[in-house]
């Protein structure tokens, strides 16, 4: 869900101004969480996790 609400926020145009507070709570996500993925300080949960798999999905299949 916050994937969807930073690519709206993303495709606005320059001249328009939001506050991510308003944003957040219209979505119904956290300001703060969002706060971060906006300015690049964290990225989606998955990605971590992928990167420190030991093994890749075709990996996992070839082993099974």
């Amino acid at each position: 869900l916050i994937n969807k609400v930073i690519e709206d926020l993303k495709s606005r145009g320059l001249e328009e101004q939001f506050i991510l507070k308003e944003v957040a709570k219209k979505h119904g996500v956290n300001r703060l969480t969002l706060g971060r993925r906006w300015r690049g300080v964290t990225g989606p949960r998955d990605a971590g996790h992928a990167s420190r798999q030991a093994l890749n999905p075709q990996q996992e299949l070839e082993l099974v």
